[in-house]
């Protein structure tokens, strides 16, 4: 058994995040919200654009 192990977490304020995992965002991670900015997608691309989520507290993943 390895108990040197760790385990490498990234603070995150802000992410971009697509139309459909902002929906599938949890309770608890949209009351973390402080705001959103839409951002549209370019001419000719077939997606929706992304939202730029910006945290109250920041995020651990």
């Amino acid at each position: 058994m390895n108990t040197n192990s760790a385990i490498t977490l990234n603070k995150i304020d802000e992410e971009l995040l697509s139309p459909r995992q902002f929906i599938n965002l949890k309770p608890g991670d949209k009351v973390n919200i402080a705001y959103t900015q839409v951002i549209p997608a370019r001419l000719g691309q077939r997606d929706f654009g992304k939202i730029k989520v910006h945290y109250k507290k920041p995020i651990y993943k």
